[in-house]
């Protein structure tokens, strides 16, 4: 039954167990769309971090002045 599989597993997990066979189109359309926000994860945390940085330096540079 995928409504009880899907209730005890990870949205992620959930499509890599439905298999490709199982409503083909819409398994890869999931899977591709959970690899987008994963990316966009990273990124958003590497300019995040970046930021952080940048201000910092500001900082210290406005400082020494």
């Amino acid at each position: 039954n995928n409504v009880l599989l899907k209730s005890q597993q990870q949205t992620s997990h959930f499509w890599s167990l439905i298999g490709p066979d199982n409503y083909k189109n819409l398994n890869q359309v999931a899977l591709k769309m959970l690899a987008l926000f994963g990316s966009t994860h990273l990124c958003e945390s590497a300019f995040s971090e970046m930021n952080v940085i940048k201000s910092n330096f500001r900082r210290d540079f406005l400082m020494n002045i």
